[in-house]
């Protein structure tokens, strides 16, 4: 049994690929859409979250140059953090810890007193004011 080549197939027959050629487009995603979308939900977390995480990276680097023995770039890191956001807790604890170790009890006292205050219920807070 021979097949003819002609024959054989219908996708190489001229009609199959004239019904391919008239069908219609595949539709595309609006990409500008999308973007825009992802803006509107990125970019308030952003502007919200970027200030806190640059301080989180100038606390951590700041660890990073006491443990190094550093103080000078320490304290100067640490500035950086209060600069991005003035309210960073663990900073403010970081900072009264240092001061405490520098023998700058009031200042350290005074820190101490105000984290209390922020937040009450913190044993370990309390604790190491204590310890102060």
């Amino acid at each position: 049994m021979s097949v003819d080549p002609a024959s054989s197939s219908s996708t190489d027959s001229p009609e199959a690929s004239a019904d391919t050629a008239e069908s219609p487009p595949v539709r595309r995603r609006p990409r500008g859409l999308i973007l825009i979308v992802v803006a509107l939900v990125l970019g308030p977390v952003i502007y919200r979250e970027y200030p806190r995480e640059m301080a989180r990276w100038r606390v951590a680097a700041a660890l990073n140059a006491r443990s190094a023995d550093d103080n000078e770039k320490a304290r100067q890191l640490l500035d950086e953090a209060f600069a991005w956001d003035p309210e960073n807790r663990p900073a403010r604890l970081q900072q009264a810890r240092w001061q405490m170790q520098d023998e700058q009890l009031d200042e350290a006292l005074a820190a101490y007193d105000q984290l209390v205050k922020e937040s009450p219920a913190d044993t370990a807070l309390m604790m190491e004011r204590a310890d102060a």
